[in-house]
């Protein structure tokens, strides 16, 4: 029941809400202001806590898209009426009969969304804001030629509606300036910063992870005491092992814009020279995530001959990976942005574990990784594999380049999401 003394607002995924931690963030935030929020978008997976167990969120769930078997044009159609015919009756229901404050749009998808979001805010006087995580037509051109109708029209609704809006937030200062160069559409920069559950992982909640996952993946663990990584010295004294293998951890959507292949032939590049000189550890690689490409490469791995490398691809639970992450001696991220201008949140979140980072160049990754400062950079599989023989010879000894970061990322932790989002979200919207 909506208090009726309570500002409301309305925040819109137009996606699966518990892979969407952006916009949850920003629900966590408004609810710290003393807002009612209604959150609108797909539910397949489970959000985080602080919506899924608050009496002053309310999910507003999408029925998913019936399936068809018309052709890729038609199904595109199809599946854009479907979504503005559900879109448009949830958001009459938030924002027009509940008389939202304002609204948050996340974009991409920005069709239909957008351009439903803006005509419920005029119905429902409502403030519209957009969040510009990407492009929707530069990642519909991933798949489709650059003159094609559909990503021609993705770009004419997401720019004209961009400057219809009262706010804009972006992810990085490089997507500030080309949305005001190209576009003529005044954005605020809003950084992406670890959440309060991205933290440094303590030994016992290590211990503890690793012998929960060796019950589901095998050679994880040793016996009820000791696993892969860490041992039981004496009662409730637990350590890390000094001969065990090194951890390298990477997640992922399984999606066109991260080439994992990258990745696999960097580690095979791994095993032939540790299978040759002494001093690099036997790998253990965690990549997280479901995507529609998990399978193929899930395929590719199986007929891998690894004897130094262990490749895992567990799907955690919602509290297990902010520990894995904190767990992990480097992580990895193959994300390559298809416009070039947004930053990935999970070497956000790494970062906020203290892990440092492997990030493949683009063009303003430099706005998050800066290569020996807060992580590493690399071009291509031979660039990582140097970066992986480098970071692990004579592993667990750390080297100076590895203590600066470490120092950094020191640093990056003392301003979370909230901080931030205080500091540059609130003063926007409270007004």
């Amino acid at each position: 029941m909506v208090n009726e003394k309570k500002k409301i607002a309305t925040v819109v995924v137009l996606g699966d809400i518990g892979r969407s931690p952006r916009m949850s963030y920003h629900v966590s935030s408004l609810l710290e202001h003393e807002f009612y929020v209604n959150i609108v978008g797909y539910l397949d997976s489970t959000p985080i806590n602080e919506i899924i167990n608050n009496s002053e969120v309310n999910i507003e769930k999408l029925r998913p898209v019936p399936e068809t078997s018309l052709s890729p044009v038609f199904t595109y159609v199809w599946k854009t009426f479907w979504m503005f015919i559900t879109l448009s009756c949830s958001l009459f229901k938030c924002v027009v009969l509940r008389k939202s404050h304002i609204l948050i749009c996340q974009n991409p998808p920005g069709v239909p969304a957008l351009l439903v979001c803006y005509f419920m805010c005029l119905f429902g006087r409502t403030r519209f804001i957009i969040d510009f995580h990407n492009y929707t037509y530069s990642i519909l051109s991933l798949k489709n030629e650059p003159e094609t109708f559909f990503v021609k029209m993705a770009k004419f609704i997401e720019t004209s509606i961009g400057r219809l809006s009262d706010i804009n937030f972006c992810v990085s200062n490089a997507m500030k300036e080309d949305l005001e160069k190209r576009f003529n559409i005044k954005a605020t920069v809003l950084y992406d910063r670890p959440f309060v559950n991205f933290k440094p992982t303590t030994i016992q909640e290590k211990h503890e992870l690793f012998l929960k996952l060796g019950e589901k993946y095998s050679g994880l663990i040793v016996d009820k005491k000791t696993t892969l990584f860490t041992e039981t010295v004496e009662e409730n004294i637990i350590r890390l092992k000094l001969d065990r293998p090194a951890l390298l951890v990477s997640s992922t959507s399984w999606t066109p814009d991260e080439d994992f292949g990258i990745l696999l032939t960097a580690l095979e590049k791994y095993e032939q020279k540790a299978n040759i000189f002494t001093g690099y550890p036997n790998l253990v690689c965690i990549i997280t995530g479901k995507g529609p490409l998990k399978a193929k490469y899930e395929n590719i791995i199986m007929k891998k001959d690894f004897q130094k490398v262990q490749i895992i691809l567990p799907w955690l639970e919602i509290d297990d990976y902010p520990k894995i992450l904190g767990s992990a001696d480097l992580g990895v991220c193959l994300h390559y942005s298809s416009s070039g201008l947004d930053l990935p949140m999970k070497v956000v979140d790494m970062f906020g574990c203290g892990l440092a980072v492997c990030a493949i160049d683009y063009q303003c990754l430099n706005e998050l990784v800066r290569d020996k400062e807060t992580g590493y950079v690399f071009k291509d599989e031979d660039d990582l594999a140097e970066l992986l023989l480098d970071h692990f010879h004579n592993y667990p000894k750390t080297s100076e380049v590895n203590q600066t970061i470490e120092k950094n990322l020191k640093k990056f932790q003392e301003l979370n999401w909230h901080k931030n989002w205080n500091e540059i979200a609130w003063p926007l919207i409270k007004t």
